[in-house]
């Protein structure tokens, strides 16, 4: 009976240590912990495989790895690089880790459905004794980089912490099994390097150590891998044409450097997944071709070339070649760039035409289409702005593959001036119109418009010079002369009213006309300033002024320093 509860106890074990493998697309997470059972305050050490199904590469993107407590709380969370598929992390339990069954969870992050894997490890309730320790140390170290060619240096760094001169020991693993020792030492602040040369294909581990002290207990980091291989593969890639009819054939070629025996695949990337177009034997001389017929939908494909790994040689991917697959088809564009208004700045009361460009992007000649054009401005009506619109319609022919045709085109006809009340912006839009029976396979460059600014000229009056003209001899009576100037883009026709004031107060109004002659024009008003009735003055003030043209103060002439404005 005892060796059975035995039995079910290690059964138990087994089951915690080793998770349930989760399979993805093309990988499988497995997750498992050193024990089965912690107390608070001891390290978790955490190893997690990520295996490549047949046909695959080592899996060497991200792993995201949590711990989750027995109540769902994350109590701990790493995004790890996988080296050939493996990952470990380390964590401690805090001294008031909650008793119960804890969550492993990995999931690899760059692989395709994110395949995951998790594992669980119990908590006891018993917490560790309070006595005195040494200080703890966490040493870490890291792979200059995860493939080196052989004969070329593994050089690996790492840090101490806390940070402190400290003897370390790396330990390193062979691909034959057999291993070396490297000894150096940390400096000040925790770190070190080293070094060995890659003699050897296949994988070396390494793991740094550092020993116990005086003050604080020895350490010793996670493995970290390194693959070493003959040499590295450089594959090219290139097509006799980036330019085809759905269905042509395009003929690729390329080469893989140094020249190795295998099979390079082509694939085409459709959103987020490349697609296999086929797999070629790599000649003796490293070259190899393959002729593709293209599909028969439109677009741009990129294609890329890829060539696995080897046992003495790293895999290796071509740059994309980018290949614009074509229906046999006109396909007319025009873009907002290909708008230009004449005047460039219009202003109210122009007329406008407009300079279009349209474009064969196709691969037959575009026999008929019309071009639409609709311009759109806006009139103040009251307090709000009422949009208006003009249209022409033109029809071109004959625009041939890759031929740019200018055309001009007069919105309303050419009568058509934008009107004085017009405000704000205006907008132009250019649609072409296929003829009927004609297909257009990209509809979304067939249409285009640009904004531009409407100038709307206006007067602009301003008070251009203010001063005395004279004084009556008896002392009690002062002329003042102010010139109004139209200095605006349009003249003005009509009358205008002219304030004058004294110290802000307003003493008199004059009232001038314009004739709307032209852009200056100018008009003078008058103030008279005396105590006197404007009866008993005007027979002896010289000279005469025109009707209206004056203003007449009954006042004290002012003393000296009053300030005395003309308002328009």
């Amino acid at each position: 009976m005892a060796s059975l509860r035995r039995l079910s106890a290690l059964l138990l074990i087994c089951l915690n240590l080793f998770a349930p493998m989760h399979v993805g697309a093309a990988y499988v997470v497995s997750v498992s912990v050193d024990k089965a059972e912690y107390k608070p305050g001891d390290v978790v050490k955490i190893t997690v495989k990520v295996q490549a199904t047949a046909g695959e590469e080592p899996y060497g993107g991200n792993v995201d790895i949590t711990v989750r407590d027995p109540d769902g709380k994350t109590v701990f969370h790493t995004v790890k690089i996988a080296s050939s598929g493996n990952v470990q992390a380390s964590f401690n339990l805090p001294s008031d880790a909650k008793p119960g069954t804890y969550t492993v969870v990995a999931i690899a992050t760059e692989a395709s459905g994110q395949p995951s894997g998790q594992t669980t490890f119990k908590v006891s309730g018993k917490k560790p004794k309070e006595v005195p320790t040494k200080g703890s140390c966490v040493i870490e170290i890291a792979a200059e980089r995860d493939r080196v060619k052989k004969g070329e240096e593994i050089r690996v760094r790492g840090r101490l912490s806390p940070p402190a001169r400290s003897l370390v020991r790396i330990v390193v693993e062979r691909p034959d099994g057999k291993t070396n020792e490297i000894s150096t030492e940390s400096d000040e602040g925790g770190r070190f390097e080293a070094s060995i040369t890659a003699n050897e294909v296949g994988r070396w581990a390494f793991q740094a150590m550092a020993p116990p002290t005086n003050e604080r207990e020895g350490c010793e980091s996670e493995k970290v891998f390194v693959w070493v291989k003959l040499d590295f593969t450089h594959l090219e890639l290139s097509c006799d044409k980036n330019e085809v009819l759905a269905g042509e054939e395009v003929k690729f070629s390329g080469k893989v450097s140094p020249p190795v025996s295998g099979t390079v695949t082509l694939k085409y990337l459709r959103g987020t997944t490349w697609v296999k177009i086929c797999s070629v034997e790599v000649e003796e001389d490293g070259s190899f071709s393959f002729v593709w017929e293209t599909p028969s939908t439109p677009g741009i494909y990129q294609v890329r070339a890829f060539f696995p790994e080897t046992s003495d040689y790293f895999g290796s991917e071509s740059e994309i070649v980018r290949i614009k697959i074509l229906l046999p088809y006109p396909d007319l564009a025009v873009y907002s760039n290909d708008i230009i208004p004449l005047p460039n700045y219009p202003k109210t009361g122009d007329h406008v035409e407009f300079m279009v460009t349209i474009r064969n992007e196709g691969m037959v000649t575009a026999e008929r289409a019309d071009l639409f054009i609709t311009m759109l401005y806006y009139v103040r009506q009251g307090s709000k702005l009422v949009p208006k619109n003009v249209f022409q319609t033109v029809s071109v022919g004959g625009v041939a593959p890759g031929e740019a045709r200018t055309i001009w085109l007069s919105p309303g006809g050419p009568d058509f001036k934008i009107p004085e009340e017009a405000v704000g912006d205006m907008s132009v839009e250019v649609q072409i119109i296929p003829s009927e029976g004609t297909f257009d396979p990209n509809s979304e460059n067939n249409r285009a418009k640009v904004d531009f600014p409407l100038k709307v000229e206006l007067p602009d009056l301003v008070v251009t010079s203010f001063y005395p003209l004279f004084c009556q001899r008896d002392g009690e009576t002062l002329v003042l002369k102010a010139l109004i100037t139209n200095s605006g883009d349009a003249p003005l026709e009509g009358e205008v009213q002219v304030s004058f004031l004294m110290e802000g107060r307003t003493i008199g109004t004059a009232t001038l006309s314009f004739h709307g002659s032209g852009v200056p024009e100018s008009q003078t008003a008058y103030l008279v300033i005396s105590p006197k009735e404007k009866e008993e003055i005007l027979p002896g003030l010289q000279p005469s002024f025109p009707s209206g043209s004056a203003s007449f103060a009954k006042l004290s002439i002012p003393g000296p320093g009053t300030k005395i404005e003309a308002v328009v």
